[in-house]
């Protein structure tokens, strides 16, 4: 399962094809590409790259991978300016695929509503329960989409004249590390939304949750330029 990032602020379609042509190599036979929202030009760009090797692409029930049955998670986010989390990256996407709807998720405390309620979240505090639970035994890899970063956003879409090139991605097997450094990278380039500290859920995906680590004197860091 590959969920990707979605219409707020695509991950750049070159990267996911890179990804995806990547793990072809690897070995990976079978791959299912989940994303909720996406432009024609994305999935155009996408699809051009690919040719003939182009995975099933699942659109609609959310990200559409919640209930099939992966070995293996590679989810690939971007970072951005978010009002409903400060920062926004890999974190709150794994509860826009979790398994009973990104709705119970989004708020202070996980919930189990079948549909939603019409109310917006907010904090993003329960997110974290996601990777611990409904993805806790299935092997993931983050794979951050950082050569662009979305430093405003307007109606919740990061629009490209706030956009800041840091020309980077991280790799991480821990989703809350992944999100720590991530963060420590945005924030060296562009401000949170102001509305919450963005280091709230990240904290409570490790403190609460124990999704990964999010103490960033404990996470090695290995830096490789190309």
């Amino acid at each position: 399962g590959l969920p990707t990032a979605g219409g707020q602020m695509e991950s750049i379609p070159e990267v996911n094809a890179a990804v995806y042509l990547a793990l072809m190599k690897l070995g990976v036979n079978k791959m299912n590409i989940g994303t909720h929202r996406m432009s024609q030009t994305w999935k155009a760009a996408l699809t051009t790259s690919m040719g003939d090797k182009m995975p099933q692409l699942i659109t609609g029930k959310l990200f559409g991978i919640a209930d099939l049955q992966n070995d293996s998670l590679v989810v690939i986010p971007t970072v951005k300016h978010h009002d409903v989390a400060g920062v926004s990256a890999g974190l709150k996407l794994y509860a826009c695929f979790s398994k009973k709807g990104p709705w119970n998720y989004h708020g202070e405390t996980p919930k189990d509503d079948p549909r939603w309620d019409g109310k917006s979240g907010g904090s993003m505090g329960a997110c974290g329960w996601v990777p611990a639970n409904d993805y806790k035994s299935t092997r993931k890899l983050q794979i951050i989409d950082m050569l662009r970063v979305g430093g405003t956003s307007r109606g919740w879409t990061a629009w490209p004249d706030g956009w800041v090139f840091t020309k980077s991605l991280v790799f991480s097997t821990d989703p809350v590390a992944a999100d720590r450094v991530a963060l420590d990278m945005y924030l060296k380039v562009a401000q949170p939304s102001g509305r919450l500290d963005p280091m709230y859920h990240i904290e409570r995906a490790d403190k609460e949750y124990k999704a990964g680590n999010s103490d960033l004197s404990r996470i090695d860091i290995k830096k490789i330029i190309i």
